[in-house]
């Protein structure tokens, strides 16, 4: 199962470690050492409920993390890493004070919203042409359309 998003992952790193059990048995002992601990001068029955509440969290939260750097691992290890250009066309109408419109290649490491800069590779150089913002990902095969808002080298072609 693809995990979506942090409640996902936080799902299945408490189901996936038993922690569930573990926390009710925390909280049992926490609330038993509260009402049947000895009055003592350093109050342990405090730090034992603290400790056994905190025990489980923080054991699913690292878990959680884990996992989702591991889903990151792969993520990133799929190519393309930087994808190629399919196709360019003018904006619509709604974008009219943007450039062009690109499709590109499917990748996972671009989402929508994410601000992403164009290059030329020339003689094993990157020239930075454009800027743009991701506006949509197709859901059915990851493709990424792309709105160029800057451009630094094109204008400069079509003067000449």
């Amino acid at each position: 199962m693809k995990r979506k998003s942090f409640q996902d992952y936080l799902w299945g790193s408490a189901v996936s470690s038993g922690m569930g059990i573990l926390g009710i048995i925390a909280g049992a002992c926490s609330v038993v050492a509260y009402f049947f601990a000895p009055d003592i001068e350093i109050s342990l029955k405090y730090l034992l409920a603290v400790l056994f509440i905190m025990f489980p969290i923080i054991y699913i939260g690292l878990k959680t993390a884990y996992a989702i750097y591991e889903d990151f691992l792969k993520d990133i290890s799929h190519p393309p890493l930087i994808p190629k250009i399919i196709k360019v066309k003018a904006p619509s109408k709604f974008y009219d004070t943007s450039i062009a419109v690109i499709i590109t290649e499917p990748t996972t490491t671009l989402t929508q919203g994410t601000i992403v800069s164009i290059y030329f590779l020339v003689s094993e150089f990157e020239e930075l042409i454009a800027l743009g913002e991701v506006i949509n990902v197709q859901q059915d095969d990851k493709k990424v359309h792309v709105l160029i808002t800057h451009d630094y080298d094109l204008k400069k072609d079509q003067d000449n």
